[in-house]
Parts: structure tokens; C-alpha cells; sequence
């Protein structure tokens, strides 16, 4: 994800980094109720966890005029494409 001119790259979304979002305090089935802090939390796993960092950055994304539709986007198709996502459903569905 591009913010304030500078590419972020969200890892591949695994077990273990669900939990490293669910220890910063985001849950991903409450995304619509608390999008910056998911937001945030996404930014930080780019950012080795720093989650003061992450805030300072979305903040300085956003206050420059950027938005989050395509942050969430960029989210929203990391989650998709989760190896550890689409066993879940592959499992699910059988």
C-alpha cells in the first residue's frame, strides 16, 4: 500500500499474524465498527508492530489528503488471497 509516498507491504496473512493483529487489539469481524484501528493495525504488521508508527503515518496519510478506500482495498485483498483464508473456507465448504 502507497502512504505519503512510501510503499508499505502488508505480509501474507497467516495464523500467527491474525494474532499479532488480535494482540494489537483488532478483530477482524468488528472491521466496519473499527476501521482506522484495523487500518492501523494492518499498517503496523508493515511496520514491525509499531503501532504508534502505523498511527502516525495513517494520520499523516489522511491529513495530506489521502484516503482509506484504496488502504482498505489493498486489506480486503490480502485477507482474499490468505493461503491460511481460503483453507478455512475450502474446509468450511466441504
Amino acid at each position: 500500500m502507497k502512504l505519503n509516498n512510501k510503499e508499505y507491504k502488508i505480509p501474507e496473512i497467516t495464523f500467527n499474524t491474525i494474532c499479532d493483529l488480535e494482540e494489537m487489539g483488532v478483530e477482524l469481524a468488528n472491521i466496519k465498527n473499527k476501521t482506522l484501528s484495523t487500518v492501523r493495525g494492518f499498517i503496523a504488521l508493515a511496520v514491525d508492530g509499531d503501532l504508534e508508527e502505523a498511527g502516525r503515518i495513517l494520520e499523516e496519510h489522511l491529513v495530506n489528503g489521502g484516503g482509506l478506500e484504496e488502504v482498505l482495498r489493498e486489506i480486503e485483498e490480502a485477507l482474499v488471497n490468505s493461503g491460511f483464508f481460503l483453507a478455512l473456507a475450502q474446509k468450511a465448504g466441504a
